[in-house]
């Protein structure tokens, strides 16, 4: 994606460091939860929700990784503001925030998870539409990932 906008190596390289570390405070969540097989409970998944904020205490201790940080630590905010840790919305979250957020609902509809099978690159597309629709993320994010990944799937990749 960050090839797509036409980023500089450096800010490319920079974005996949942030999505490679973005879930790093999964580390302090039981794989109890991690890898329950059901629907978690209220409980287990408010234990799970606490991840993002453990990747922004370890993450945020980093000197230079002000930037990654900040991008991979938002990944669950929503521009309506019903997102998590922060609670951050709208013009507060910036593109690249907003993009992690994106390719990571792509990322967890598309992969197959110990709670469910894998869904279509257009199944995919739709349920984020509609998110789009609700005010949840990004629009024309949506529409670039629909660009690049269709293609990517198109090619067998």
């Amino acid at each position: 994606m960050g090839r797509f906008y036409g980023y500089d190596p450096v800010k490319v390289n920079t974005l996949y460091i942030a999505g490679a570390f973005h879930d790093i405070g999964k580390l302090a969540i039981p794989n109890s939860i991690l890898e329950k097989p059901g629907k978690l409970e209220p409980a287990e998944f408010q234990k799970m929700k606490e991840h993002a904020l453990y990747s922004y205490k370890i993450l945020s201790k980093i000197q230079g990784f002000e930037e990654i940080c900040s991008w991979a630590c938002a990944h669950h905010e929503k521009l309506d503001g019903s997102g998590y840790p922060f609670g951050t919305k709208g013009d507060q979250l910036d593109h690249n925030q907003r993009l992690l957020c994106c390719i990571d609902i792509y990322q967890a509809l598309t992969e197959a998870r110990p709670y469910k099978k894998p869904f279509s690159h257009a199944s995919t597309l739709k349920m984020m539409r509609d998110m789009v629709a609700a005010g949840k993320i990004d629009r024309q994010i949506t529409e670039d990932i629909d660009k690049v990944f269709a293609q990517t799937m198109a090619k067998g990749a």
